[in-house]
């Protein structure tokens, strides 16, 4: 039997190497798997005759270790992935609307100000109204960032 090393070298020299080496993964899945069922039906009995249980913790880690090998052998059988896929008409890509309150549009806005300002090495003065801090960052002729500058060349929807 060739090492481990040469095994990996095999499957990147040769497309049949790789099936087979995929084979292999999954069949030891499958067995890792067989034996969680052996190990579980196994009476664990101590010397008083009662159910040991350190013996039940043994058992319960050797079982969740195979299936962690399992899962990682073969994803697609034994993992505990879930994913979730939305599928619509690419024309009409789905999208979500959130309608937020006023004052958290003000919030939004004037947190977006404030980064803004500090990133630009402006003045951040909260006493100014919103609309002369807005002008100072746009005459300062230095890039706003991505978040503003959508919001500044917004078209309207409506």
């Amino acid at each position: 039997m060739p090492d481990r090393t040469n095994l990996w070298r095999f499957t990147l020299t040769d497309p049949r190497y790789e099936e087979m080496w995929e084979h292999a993964k999954r069949l030891h899945a499958e067995a890792l798997m067989d034996q969680t069922g052996m190990i579980a039906d196994r009476e664990v009995v101590g010397p008083d005759g009662r159910h040991d249980a350190g013996a039940v913790q043994r058992d319960k880690l050797r079982i969740e270790q195979r299936h962690m090998r399992a899962a990682a052998l073969d994803p697609a059988r034994w993992g505990r992935k879930t994913e979730q896929t939305i599928v619509g008409d690419a024309d009409r890509p789905v999208t979500m609307k959130t309608t937020l309150a006023p004052i958290e549009v003000v919030v939004g806005i004037r947190a977006l100000l404030t980064a803004n300002e500090r990133a630009m090495g402006l003045l951040t003065d909260e006493s100014r109204s919103d609309r002369e801090r807005l002008a100072a960052i746009v005459s300062s002729g230095k890039p706003v960032s991505p978040a503003l500058y959508e919001i500044l060349n917004e078209e309207d929807d409506q």
